[in-house]
């Protein structure tokens, strides 16, 4: 389909997982209509693939009630200027990739002023706060949501919402034994026979609260699997880009009697699904490289914790009923979606210290009838996931002509 003029779609990512959902919708629009022109904020990939930046994501990257509050001058003063940006360049659609509590005020402004709006990635209404459905209603024109029990909590109000699928599901394989190793330099991993990889995330919080706690973790065990097992092993400590493998590296070495276990702990950088692929346990936080990781069959662990001054706030906030959670709370998406229940082992807040992830991680590595049931459970997720998929390009070029 062709366009008779070039239609102007702004869009708003503000983290890194965003940024391949973005950068896919791009690539995909570009190939329906080589005319479309993207601008506004986003990630390394959205701008390879064509977006026009305005602003860095870096700005929206932050978590927790503390980091919010400190930097809101900032995320204030980039709603303005985003939204007159907006406005100037005149723009047909607007598609927000979740970040919520930014995306929803931005696209119920721009509602107002007659643009229409899509919000990419629901809210997950589903698990707590599901008062949110009615401020996503008035703010948007439709969502695209990633999981396909979602639609149908809109459609129960009259409200349209497309299953589109999730990407992390359509490109990983149902099966996945094969192990390969695309590592870049790191050529010599190959050399292990057992590797097991730590995801402590991407945000300087993430890093300080989980990376510790794992790095802390690392050496007791390596020596406690490493004593029932004939293999070499390797611990990867993953880093997403070279500022972060700086600070993990500096926490390594800090470690007593590090230098015994330089060869076999390391804080390596690069494409997290390649080191997923070249794991045989995984170890990661909350959010969507745990979720990756269980999507790719790998044995899995998963870590959530927060500022204390956060889960205060969000425990205080829930006691009062103020926030609303689904109960149990999980903090690995796949548990929920198994039906609530522990299908993947996880360390929630006070529970995140080094004694029980080791406990937890050897625990698991050697239970192959539990790394078995989770497998299979995955691959029947999996495969629900790939079912009912609406395409995406369709019905924003719906909403674009509309």
């Amino acid at each position: 389909m062709n366009y008779k003029v070039t239609k102007v779609i702004g869009i708003v990512c503000g983290e890194h997982s965003g940024d391949s959902l973005g950068a896919d919708l791009i690539r995909e629009m570009k190939l329906r209509n080589p005319n479309v022109q993207f601008i506004g904020i986003g990630g390394p990939k959205m701008i390879k693939e064509g977006l026009i930046l305005t602003n860095q994501m870096s700005t929206l990257s932050v978590m927790g009630f503390v980091k919010v509050i400190k930097r809101l001058p900032k995320i204030y003063s980039l709603y303005k200027h985003i939204f007159n940006v907006f406005i100037k360049e005149k723009i047909d659609l607007f598609i927000g990739i979740d970040a919520p509590d930014f995306n929803l005020r931005l696209e119920k402004k721009l509602k107002k002023n007659n643009i229409k709006t899509i919000h990419y990635v629901s809210p997950t209404i589903w698990i707590w706060r599901p008062n949110r459905i009615y401020s996503i209603m008035e703010a948007c024109d439709a969502v695209l949501c990633i999981f396909p029990n979602e639609p149908v909590l809109y459609k129960q109000h009259g409200f349209p919402a497309y299953y589109v699928g999730h990407p992390l599901a359509k490109n990983a394989p149902l099966i996945n034994n094969k192990k390969e190793l695309k590592l870049g330099s790191d050529s010599n991993i190959q050399k292990y026979k057992k590797v097991i990889t730590m995801f402590p995330g991407s945000r300087e919080e993430e890093l300080s609260l989980i990376g510790s706690v794992m790095i802390d973790s690392a050496i007791d065990i390596y020596e406690a699997i490493k004593e029932n097992l004939d293999d070499d092993l390797l611990i990867i400590i993953h880093a997403i880009d070279k500022p972060s493998k700086k600070k993990l590296e500096e926490k390594l070495q800090n470690l007593p009697q590090y230098y015994k276990y330089k060869n076999y702990i390391k804080a390596l950088e690069g494409n997290s699904k390649d080191y997923i692929n070249a794991s045989d346990f995984v170890i990661a936080k909350s959010g969507t490289i745990a979720f990756e990781a269980s999507l790719m069959k790998r044995p899995l662990v998963v870590v959530y914790k927060t500022h204390v001054l956060n889960y205060f706030i969000i425990t205080t906030l829930k006691k009062l009923g103020i926030l609303k959670f689904i109960e149990p709370f999980f903090a690995s998406i796949i548990n929920y979606l198994a039906g609530g229940y522990y299908v993947i082992p996880e360390l929630v807040q006070n529970e995140v210290n080094k004694d029980n992830l080791v406990k937890y991680t050897v625990e698991l590595f050697n239970n192959k009838s539990e790394i078995e049931k989770q497998i299979n459970t995955c691959t029947e997720i999996h495969n629900e996931l790939l079912n009912n998929m609406q395409d995406k390009t369709d019905i924003i070029e719906k909403y674009i002509n509309s």
